[in-house]
């Protein structure tokens, strides 16, 4: 974690473990990361200079309003009001990597290979991956 970004995701997290909120608080943080990823364009509105707080604010507002905890759209808020915004995707997963650590959760990804059905000059890979793996 840098240390910009790790005092808002430890301020959060104190939040969220006094309220004994820490899983909801999570899921929130998750939902809004998930869904800003998936809107194009989102983190560069967001990390713009030129667009004014209030714009900011009125799209996570109307966004996320109806659907996370009040402590965490405020949090959001203050982001925008400090102009850390634009680090919201690190502070997010450094909040969730200490929320995880509270929970006993652990985070791993899957690696899968699949058949390649394109040019010859692949004919043979997929039988090298098999020895591999199975070897």
């Amino acid at each position: 974690m840098s240390t910009s970004t790790k005092r808002f995701a430890e301020a959060l997290f104190s939040i969220a473990k006094d309220k004994n909120k820490v899983k909801k608080f999570r899921e929130d943080v998750e939902l809004m990361n998930v869904s800003l990823a998936d809107v194009s364009n989102a983190h560069n509105f967001l990390s713009y200079e030129g667009i004014s707080k209030e714009d900011k604010k009125e799209l996570i507002t109307k966004a996320f309003k109806n659907c996370i905890n009040k402590d965490v759209l405020n949090f959001v808020y203050l982001l925008i009001d400090k102009g850390y915004i634009a680090e919201y995707r690190t502070i997010f997963k450094d909040f969730r990597e200490l929320c995880n650590l509270e929970l006993n959760i652990e985070e791993g990804y899957v690696v899968v290979f699949v058949k390649y059905e394109g040019d010859e000059g692949f004919n043979g890979v997929e039988s090298d991956w098999v020895e591999l793996v199975v070897s």
